[in-house]
């Protein structure tokens, strides 16, 4: 990621939105393998870890490049607030994904000749075992735009673009 940035860079890039991992333990295919479906802790733990890593070299970066401007969108967070407070954001299902099948719907993969998608997709956090759908999504970049720490940080999309 450090070489990745620095090219960009290099290229002239100058303003960076960035978008931390999700609750990995937590999608839908990883919580199928543990015992009553709940989320996989350990995987969390990595996904914040990779997270705190992620914002430290953003920081490094900021402070070696004097106009170096990024928004951090902690997709982890974003993740939490979705699932605790899902009628907020027009959610009914957040623990099924909509399109697959078995347990939590994400032990047979999704296809439209055998297994179809649900009817209310726009009602559920998960497409499938690993992805969103693109109501989540919608969320999310709405809260990357307009959003705040801890969400957003230091500044969110809108902030970034201003300057």
């Amino acid at each position: 990621m450090r070489s990745e940035l620095k090219r960009m860079y290099k290229h002239g890039a100058r303003k960076f939105l960035i978008i931390g991992a999700g609750a990995q333990g937590c999608l839908p295919a990883e919580r199928v393998k543990q015992k009553r479906g709940v989320c996989n802790e350990e995987a969390n733990q990595l996904s914040k870890m990779f997270n705190q890593n992620l914002v430290s070299l953003l920081e490094e970066a900021k402070s070696k490049f004097s106009d170096f401007r990024y928004a951090f969108f902690s997709m982890y967070t974003g993740y939490v607030e979705l699932y605790h407070n899902r009628r907020t954001y027009g959610f009914d299902e957040v623990d099924v994904a909509c399109c697959g099948g078995g347990f939590l719907n994400s032990t047979i993969f999704c296809n439209p000749k055998t297994v179809p998608p649900c009817s209310n997709r726009t009602n559920h956090l998960f497409w499938d075992g690993i992805h969103n759908t693109e109501a989540t999504a919608g969320v999310y970049m709405s809260i990357a735009y307009h959003g705040s720490s801890p969400f957003v940080y230091p500044m969110n999309l809108k902030q970034l673009s201003d300057v």
